[in-house]
């Protein structure tokens, strides 16, 4: 790895070669896949990753949940950290990562190279795929989906429903604001009873929002339960529904 880092301060490509990558890729998978078959008892890196990054999320909710951080750390958090963390401790399972690893080596699958730039191409009709890292690496494709799982980003979501709700000022983004700057994150603004918050700052009564929607506000929202955990989602399915049930004690009274 540090002859690769090197090429790259050196402002030559990392690989001289699709091959030569493709092995990199390969070789890296294989010893995730030694690592993750150990366990996170056995494997010093698994247990590390579980330990650090998976098993203190909650610790570092309390950080930032409800504007903890600086506007500048609250940006730095959405824009980089997430970005390494869900890559160092979130993935699928061992066995999809087998499976991945059998299409490459039969060449049924391929990689296009770090970073890669994806051009459409009028006089062939085909996309080109390129990445500046890997000599060779162009080549044409003629079709493209897209994997990736974007971020929360409410006042792009196409649903009537939302769309209304923005439109009509009843519900606002998140946006934490202090002496460093304002970073307004793509989640919506609720109270600490999970109420919408609109436009003029008033808490509806009535609507509330949990979970994915409030990416921003509450920090690292999409993650499922596991066993032995105080999940962050019932946790906050449960505060909610002490809130809705106390709510109707007192209206009935």
């Amino acid at each position: 790895m540090a002859d690769v880092e090197n090429q790259a301060k050196a402002g030559a490509p990392w690989f001289e070669s699709l091959e030569a990558y493709t092995r990199f890729v390969l070789d890296a998978m294989a010893k995730d896949i030694e690592e993750a078959s150990l366990g996170n008892m056995a494997s010093p890196l698994k247990n590390a990753v579980d330990s650090v990054l998976r098993d203190l999320r909650d610790h570092l909710r309390l950080a930032v949940d409800g504007g903890g951080l600086s506007a500048r750390s609250h940006r730095f958090l959405d824009r980089e950290f997430n970005r390494i963390n869900n890559r160092a401790a979130v993935g699928p399972p061992v066995s999809s990562t087998r499976e991945l690893l059998l299409l490459a080596e039969a060449g049924l699958l391929s990689f296009s190279g770090p970073s890669p730039r994806l051009e459409a191409d009028e006089n062939s009709g085909c996309f080109v795929l390129e990445s500046g890292q890997v000599a060779g690496s162009r080549r044409q494709v003629q079709h493209v989906l897209n994997g990736r799982i974007h971020g929360v980003d409410n006042k792009n979501d196409t649903s009537p429903l939302i769309r209304s709700l923005y439109r009509r000022g009843l519900i606002r983004n998140f946006v934490n604001e202090d002496e460093t700057g304002r970073y307004e994150l793509g989640g919506l603004d609720v109270d600490d009873e999970f109420h919408l918050i609109g436009n003029d700052g008033t808490a509806h009564p009535h609507v509330c929002a949990l979970g994915i929607p409030l990416e921003g506000k509450f920090w690292f929202n999409a993650a499922d339960a596991r066993p032995d955990v105080n999940s962050n989602a019932v946790g906050q399915l449960s505060r909610w529904a002490a809130g809705a049930v106390e709510r109707l004690r007192r209206r009935e009274g």
